[in-house]
């Protein structure tokens, strides 16, 4: 059974809130005026962990396509939705004490993480050629830009090129 764009929605509320987040994010950057604050950190969060319940409380159907067959809803895309967020809730919980983020804006590096994972549940979840394209950029553009977030730092740099590079 293939569900129309309206139809769709309802079962791409995961994605929603990961877009949410990621708006969010971009807020908390812009507005931020505390290089330290944790505010980044709790609301990515909040996001990945709605995403994660989301997810996981979703019903996976048998294989429906969404978006007019752009995006599958099956066991398979639910149980790799549910291991990423669980995956990006490890790396975040772990980024909170890290001493390279510490006296810089943090919502960037977080925003990039979020994107990642928004990308991957397309990527999981494609059925279609033209989704599956537009789901990896989604996931290689924001890792580019992780592999070289320490502005300053001379291996930062030289990672984030050789990916770009050999990407």
């Amino acid at each position: 059974m293939v569900l129309d764009n309206l139809g769709s929605l309802q079962h791409f509320l995961p994605e929603f809130a990961l877009t949410a987040t990621a708006l969010l994010l971009v807020l908390v950057h812009v507005a931020g005026k505390e290089r330290t604050s944790s505010s980044a950190a709790i609301l990515s969060l909040v996001g990945v962990g709605a995403a994660l319940v989301l997810a996981a409380s979703c019903p996976p159907g048998n294989g429906s396509g969404l978006f007019e067959g752009m995006v599958a809803t099956d066991a398979f895309a639910t149980f790799f939705k549910v291991l990423t967020s669980l995956t990006t809730l490890f790396v975040i919980l772990m980024s909170v004490q890290s001493k390279d983020l510490r006296d810089r804006s943090q919502a960037e590096y977080y925003l990039f993480l979020v994107s990642v994972l928004l990308g991957m549940f397309c990527l999981v979840s494609a059925t279609d050629l033209v989704m599956l394209y537009v789901a990896f950029e989604l996931v290689s553009i924001p890792s580019y830009l992780l592999a070289g977030d320490l502005k300053g730092e001379k291996k930062s740099t030289e990672a984030a090129m050789k990916y770009v590079v050999y990407g």
